[in-house]
């Protein structure tokens, strides 16, 4: 009786939980953006994106959605409308790194 009610309380804990979102978008490469959260078998591509990037890149995404808040190569932030955010250039950084940033929530 004990296992059956763990295997019971397991079974729907885990069919509330849900995975982070935060990974679906990336950013990368001349202009290319892949979108995991579209389903099928491939990642969708989508154009436009705003950036450049010969090696490294970085973007935050809402981990409820999935939706891009913000990405960058190292030198200049565009936002998911992909304009360039308030202070995003100039950031001293460069598009040659292999890893530009690194992009977290607080």
């Amino acid at each position: 009786m004990k296992k059956l009610l763990l295997f019971t309380t397991l079974l729907l804990i885990t069919s509330t939980c849900f995975s982070q979102k935060e990974a679906l978008t990336w950013f990368f490469g001349n202009k290319i953006r892949l979108n995991f959260h579209a389903g099928g078998e491939f990642p969708q591509q989508f154009f436009p994106s705003s950036m450049i990037a010969r090696n490294g890149s970085f973007c935050l995404s809402d981990k409820v959605s999935g939706q891009p808040i913000f990405y960058s190569n190292g030198e200049y932030v565009w936002s998911e409308g992909h304009v360039p955010m308030p202070n995003g250039s100039e950031i001293y950084g460069t598009a040659l790194n292999q890893q530009p940033g690194i992009a977290f929530e607080v």
